[in-house]
């Protein structure tokens, strides 16, 4: 077998595989060897049925998918050992790829081109300005969330309906009842007090909200500073091939610029990771769904165990244990920008922020 690689482009190559009989026949024949043991055909014991005969029957379509195996295996393992980053997969080249007689030929020629990553070179330092925007807590902010939460834990009155048809509610009284309701286990005496702690609720959610417009920001400005470039047009032949992306493929030149501006974040952001050494643990992943559960307080042996047990649970279910990989990454990863670039600090009102992060696409 020989594999050699042909630049043709900036951020593309072509690979071919030559592959020799020496190269599949055993395989083929281990194969063939398993379905002859197998094989029951009248006029013959089970397993004795000639090797021509099983040959002939199946000998085509074991050697196609045998190849089919050490092309696949090899080019991955080209790849791994010869440390080629790619974008997507290797596609087969169809131009240069020749009719195959699996008949006739006992050598074989593949080619299979690829996308290659670019060399990603992004900085954060204090010489990266991004705005932060600080939404401003307010007496109508919080009167506005006061009033939402009294709706929401309001009753219906009964044989009277608003101007949609719906049963009319009659908002909660501002009590000890109500708000016990919205903050469980917190003494609360009257409404002021119940203001702070409505304002305190409000600051973090807000500041959560002005991190992920900082995060998108952030991610603008590093991508455009690093210029990188892709191989755009193997990429979209591969968006059309692959499905990966699940975008018809009528509609992949209108989508292409957003798909490819989240690539190249999602390449700025790995060059960062490993840069700074951004790690999540499975232990940490572990600590982050005992918390979600963990009520304050000293915890017993008894409450231990049981969110173990819910750790072990939901850490065996791959996806929602990737999701909060991705999470916990997410926010290590913004903790390290906040501290790092230099931040712009803007206080705005809620409608204003709302409005600048409509703009930011």
């Amino acid at each position: 077998m020989n594999i050699t690689q042909e630049s043709t482009g900036d951020f593309t190559a072509t690979v071919k595989i030559e592959l020799v009989k020496e190269d599949y026949e055993d395989q083929v024949n281990t194969v063939l060897k398993d379905y002859q043991r197998k094989a029951s055909m009248p006029g013959f014991r089970p397993g004795k049925v000639p090797m021509g005969m099983v040959r002939k029957m199946y000998g085509k379509a074991v050697l196609a998918e045998e190849i089919n195996k050490i092309i696949s295996e090899n080019l991955n393992n080209y790849l791994t050992e010869n440390e080629v980053k790619t974008l997507g997969h290797p596609l087969p080249n169809e131009d240069r790829q020749e009719m195959i007689d699996f008949d006739t030929q006992d050598t074989f020629d593949f080619f299979f081109d690829l996308g290659l990553q670019p060399e990603v070179i992004t900085e954060i330092s204090d010489k990266v300005k991004v705005d932060y925007y600080k939404i401003k807590v307010n007496e109508d902010s919080v009167n506005k969330y006061m009033e939402d939460l009294r709706m929401k834990n309001g009753k219906p009155v009964e044989g009277k309906e608003d101007e949609e048809g719906k049963p009319k509610i009659e908002p909660a009284e501002l009590n000890e009842e109500f708000y016990a309701a919205v903050f469980p286990g917190v003494e609360i005496k009257d409404e002021a007090e119940f203001k702070e702690k409505l304002a305190e609720q409000l600051e973090i959610s807000f500041a959560n909200e002005s991190d992920r417009l900082f995060m998108r920001h952030t991610a603008d400005k590093l991508v455009d500073d690093s210029g990188i470039q892709l191989p755009d047009e193997f990429m979209k032949r591969w968006l059309a091939e692959s499905g990966e992306a699940q975008i018809k493929a009528e509609d992949i030149d209108t989508h292409y610029d957003e798909y490819a501006r989240a690539l190249k974040w999602q390449l700025v952001e790995s060059k960062i990771v490993s840069d700074h050494e951004i790690q999540v643990s499975p232990d940490d992943v572990r600590e982050q769904i005992m918390s979600y559960f963990q009520t304050p307080g000293e915890v017993d042996e008894e409450t231990k165990k049981r969110l173990n047990d819910i750790a072990d649970s939901i850490m065996q279910n791959q996806e929602e244990a990737k999701r909060i990989y991705d999470q916990l990454l997410d926010t290590r990863m913004r903790d390290l920008l906040k501290s790092t670039v230099k931040l712009q600090n803007k206080e705005v009102s809620y409608d204003d922020f709302i409005k600048l992060a409509t703009e930011t696409k």
